[in-house]
């Protein structure tokens, strides 16, 4: 991005400018390509495909918009993503129509205090919160290269049919405006809560089908404080046999990066696997032995934690996760 906006090449984040005057117009569609964009300078050999900062699509880009400024404020538009814009679907929004159902679970003033001071059940992971949904896919694809082509041809369609209907409604917007522009803004909220969920539900069906490897973190809390070991069961599918597991290929941990905004190489290996069947329907399992301290490394006391085995069976990348609590 930054390299097609100013001519330069840019091999420091720390280089980056922080805002940029354009010479030359560029479309909102140029702009959502811009933020999805990728370094040439960045290394890429963790097995994740962002790993530091060196992308404006990078390991520590959770959230992104694009907007689309108009003359009558209530009508801008804005294209947001529920984390990476290379790795979400992105959809249309009008943010002063008010926020879709659901898109929140925290008024404003409550989140801007948890920023600074967020309690336990704040950060920790609920199914119920769509947030989860998201990061949770975008971990997938970050690890699972294979399946990215898919993901992508996916997310075209579901982009175009998405600025189809922001079209519609735009049209049917404005002429409702006229008339009652109390109702208009009504309409447009419900447009909201539309386009909202219907990124959700894209979203839970790609995470359908990218998750293919169901994991049990065999023990309810793990400390911070322990130098002691715990087991993950990894269980095999019909199409998944974790007797072809990579031992060397696997790490265990949490999927947000260091204190340095690089991927957390503190991810452990398994000390041992064993293969039972431990669920008795016929295949054996995947028993690995990790250490606790390192597992656990940049996770947060108290809360609710999805930690994520990240492994290799056969030629696939794959990955699982399971919920478990962080004590100190």
């Amino acid at each position: 991005m930054l390299n097609y906006i100013t001519g330069k090449d840019y091999k420091d984040e720390h280089a980056f400018p922080m805002s940029m005057k354009l010479k030359n117009k560029v479309s909102y569609e140029q702009v959502r390509q811009m933020i999805s964009g990728h370094s040439k300078n960045e290394v890429r050999n963790s097995g994740w495909y962002h790993q530091g900062m060196n992308d404006i699509c990078n390991i520590g880009t959770y959230d992104s918009v694009v907007y689309v400024l108009r003359q009558n404020p209530l009508f801008t538009l804005a294209w947001r993503t529920n984390g990476r814009p290379s790795q979400q679907f992105s959809y249309p929004q009008y943010p002063l129509a008010g926020a879709a159902i659901g898109q929140n679970f925290m008024d404003p003033k409550t989140a801007t205090a948890a920023q600074f001071h967020a309690k336990p059940d704040q950060l920790s992971y609920r199914a119920d919160r769509p947030l989860y949904t998201f990061l949770a896919m975008q971990n997938f694809l970050d690890w699972q290269h294979q399946d990215y082509p898919i993901f992508a041809k996916n997310k075209r369609a579901f982009e175009k049919q998405a600025a189809a209907e922001v079209h519609k409604a735009d049209k049917e917007g404005r002429m409702l405006y006229r008339v009652d522009p109390v109702k208009a803004k009504a309409f447009l909220h419900e447009f909201n809560n539309y386009s909202f969920h219907n990124v959700l539900h894209a979203t839970e069906q790609e995470l359908h089908a990218l998750h293919h490897l169901p994991i049990i973190i065999n023990t309810k809390e793990l400390s911070q404080s322990s130098n002691g070991t715990f087991t993950v069961t990894a269980l095999s599918t019909p199409e998944v046999h974790m007797t072809r597991v990579d031992k060397e290929a696997t790490r265990f941990g949490s999927p947000f990066s260091n204190a340095d905004l690089e991927v957390n190489r503190e991810m452990p290996k398994p000390l041992k696997v064993e293969f039972l069947d431990v669920n008795q329907d016929g295949l054996k399992d995947a028993v690995f032995t990790f250490p606790i301290k390192t597992a656990v490394a940049y996770t947060v006391p108290d809360v609710d934690t999805e930690l994520y085995l990240w492994t290799k069976v056969g030629k696939k990348q794959l990955a699982g996760f399971d919920v478990v609590k962080i004590k100190k």
